[in-house]
């Protein structure tokens, strides 16, 4: 074996114990639905609320996508802040598209990483969430979905949002 190829495999192997040993260090997550860490204060920046993005002017495959993935990241930073909210870590991702005779479902799922201070002391919680989306070139309707039973009509048991053009109740 070539002296490189073990010297490789050396420093990969130093990596791999380096990783494991600080893993419970750098993450700290666990699976657990919230932890806390003792500080000394909190910072005074707090998440602030995010506009509705307008809507593409052609709807399409792609430009729904795009716009739901825009508009889902705009309502957890518009619905999701707190007081005590320091950092949302999420990323929204469009994982169904559908065109209907009369407009597009878009079922949405998301992992939230909620941070917060208070009193000095750090918290987060961490979930995940499945959201449905109607819309067309007049309305944009919004559901959040849970537990394994049928899934709902956003248009029928959804919140309506002012999306540009589409006048709605938030």
């Amino acid at each position: 074996m070539p002296a490189s190829t073990a010297s490789r495999r050396a420093l990969l192997a130093v990596a791999v114990v380096s990783l494991a040993i600080l893993g419970g260090c750098l993450g700290q997550s666990g699976g657990q639905p919230s932890e806390t860490a003792e500080r000394s204060d909190c910072p005074d920046d707090r998440i602030t609320p995010v506009p509705y993005p307008d809507p593409p002017a052609e709807l399409t495959n792609e430009s729904v996508r795009a716009f739901v993935a825009d508009l889902e990241r705009a309502y957890v930073y518009t619905h999701e802040t707190g007081e005590n909210v320091t950092r949302l870590a999420f990323d929204p991702e469009p994982d169904a598209v559908t065109r209907l005779a009369d407009g597009w479902s878009v079922r949405v799922e998301t992992g939230l990483s909620r941070y917060s201070c208070a009193d000095g002391t750090f918290a987060v919680g961490d979930g995940y969430y499945t959201a449905r989306y109607f819309l067309n070139e007049s309305v944009v309707y919004r559901i959040r979905e849970g537990g394994a039973g049928p899934v709902a009509d956003p248009r029928e048991h959804g919140t309506r949002l002012r999306v540009g053009n589409a006048t709605g109740d938030r």
